[in-house]
């Protein structure tokens, strides 16, 4: 059984909202295509003009970003 935890409650579970939080800051918003968290950010007017990005990401691409992502937060969380 999944437990997903209460909504809009981050305080209760703070270890899997950093890892998660860490994960959408260090990777998820660094991938093409990525348009903000909002109409007004930067990211957004920044996003390729000319339609030329490459915006294809393969899966083993993302598993490899996504364990290089984990290597260094498991490494940050070692010198703390």
């Amino acid at each position: 059984m999944i437990n997903a935890g209460p909504p809009h409650t981050p305080d209760d579970r703070p270890y899997i909202e950093r890892f998660f939080g860490s994960i959408a800051a260090n990777l998820s918003s660094r991938l093409p295509g990525h348009t903000g968290s909002n109409p007004k950010d930067i990211r957004r007017a920044l996003s390729d003009p000319k339609g030329n990005a490459r915006l294809h990401v393969s899966l083993s691409e993302i598993q490899e970003l996504l364990e290089a992502t984990m290597a260094v937060y498991n490494a940050f969380l070692t010198m703390v």
